[in-house]
């Protein structure tokens, strides 16, 4: 008969650390939106997010190209090109249902066309940097590369602000000869009309930051000193210093060119203050409120994580319980092999009793003999060392061996036997006493 394969435990283990992998790349897809919304930390950078395109996907968003996928001039039309597998673009129009949803993509540079939007995916990191038609004011930026403040989108330079100065948007966008612009706030109180092309979403700082969709009733905190209004910019009737908290209770309103708030402050005097000033804060609830959902999955996941240790550690463990057991097993309980062979073992226990009903002195001798080999026989099968039944019965629990006493004394007349040989006087009554004592002991342990 062949023999039959075991199980690689290398194999096990792959497999188990290839489940365990997989969850913990699914849990950490829960987390990236609520840790940028609150703290601005770009998990999606890291793990590379994607996401599918619907048709409430936003114009303007970055999408990334899943294989080399055809171009063409019209929605499911002839392929006049091909988009290189991971090139990145933008989305210009769409989408148009032919099919399957069509978006019009363009690299910003020299390919323009029709793709299937099942080809492409957003590209979340990059997309949450980037500006669109639907960006709200007060969004935080920053600079991407040198580029002129402009009076207004049809020119009139202020100034030029370099690689990584940081504003917020006032207004926008306003598109001049197919240009977008932004009209921007930066830090240093200049403000004006920025290229498009300048700015990216300043994540980071965006998360906190208070934009024309923040809802009344939001928690904020001011970041500096601050000069507190009646209404925005007319008569001030006080001052906040920074680190206060408050609550949105107007708001927003624009005023020569900056965004102002009206604020229940928790001390001082309440009333409008710049945006510029301010900045989101969210409460512990709010917090627990944002992850409760990232992390009922993830505690899921980290369940089925546990359970799969569990299984595998069962798995690993069951070859050596088995050993031990067979090891250490209790000696009120029989091997396997001890059962099987019982028929023969009753056998010899058959001329034992038939020694014992002869009338002659030396078949008595030789029934309690053959009930001590029996003995012999039976201690070492339930695992019992020793040199001699004599050390195996010494390694005895009493508690695991109910019939020891009359196991110790029965041995004990067989050894005299043999020592004394003919010389032992033995009658008939004690020779079946002392076999009582072995059939005792074999019943106990079912060996007869």
């Amino acid at each position: 008969m062949a023999e039959e394969k075991k199980p690689n435990s290398n194999d096990s283990e792959f497999i188990l650390w290839a489940i365990i992998a997989f969850l913990i790349f699914n849990a950490l897809v829960l987390l990236p939106t609520a840790l940028e919304n609150r703290f601005g930390i770009e998990i999606s950078q890291i793990i590379n997010q994607k996401a599918e395109l619907t048709e409430s996907t936003p114009i303007g968003s970055i999408v990334i190209a899943l294989k080399e996928t055809p171009l063409s001039h019209t929605p499911g039309g002839v392929s006049f090109g091909t988009l290189p597998r991971n090139s990145v673009t933008v989305l210009i129009s769409g989408p148009v249902f032919v099919g399957s949803l069509w978006w019009n993509v363009s690299d910003g540079v020299s390919l323009t066309g029709w793709v299937n939007g099942d080809d492409i995916r957003v590209d979340i990191a990059r997309d949450k940097r980037v500006l669109k038609k639907n960006t709200p004011p007060g969004s935080k930026v920053v600079n991407v590369e040198s580029g002129t403040v402009e009076i207004t989108p049809q020119g009139g330079v202020i100034e030029t602000k370099k690689k990584g100065a940081r504003g917020s948007l006032l207004d926008g966008p306003r598109v001049f000869r197919s240009v977008r612009f932004w009209k921007v706030l930066y830090e240093d109180e200049v403000k004006g009309w920025v290229r498009e092309r300048n700015l990216e979403i300043d994540v980071a700082r965006n998360a906190r930051a208070l934009k024309n969709t923040t809802l009344i009733g939001s928690e904020v905190i001011t970041t500096k000193f601050i000069d507190v209004f009646n209404r925005p910019g007319f008569n001030l009737i006080g001052s906040q210093r920074e680190g206060v908290f408050g609550f949105l209770i107007d708001g927003p309103a624009l005023y020569i060119d900056e965004w102002w708030w009206n604020v229940d402050y928790e001390s001082g005097p309440d009333g409008w203050a710049k945006a510029s000033a301010l900045e989101r804060h969210f409460s512990i609830i709010e917090n627990i409120a944002a992850f409760g959902s990232a992390f009922k999955t993830l505690s899921r996941i980290i369940s089925v994580v546990f359970a799969v240790l569990i299984i595998f550690v069962l798995f690993r463990i069951q070859p050596v319980i088995m050993r031990e057991k067979e090891k250490y097993r209790p000696i009120s309980t029989l091997p396997g092999d001890v059962v099987k062979r019982s028929v023969l073992k009753n056998d010899r226990w058959l001329r034992a009793l038939k020694h014992l009903d002869s009338e002659n002195q030396n078949d008595w001798r030789l029934a309690i003999l053959e009930a001590d080999i029996m003995l012999d026989e039976m201690t070492t099968s339930m695992g019992l060392i020793g040199d001699s039944l004599g050390e195996k019965l010494k390694g005895v629990e009493k508690s695991d061996f109910l019939t020891i006493d009359k196991a110790w004394e029965a041995h004990k007349i067989r050894n005299d036997i043999t020592h004394a040989g003919g010389e032992f006087v033995l009658t008939k009554r004690e020779a079946e006493r002392i076999v009582k004592l072995y059939e005792d002991v074999f019943k106990e342990f079912r060996f007869i």
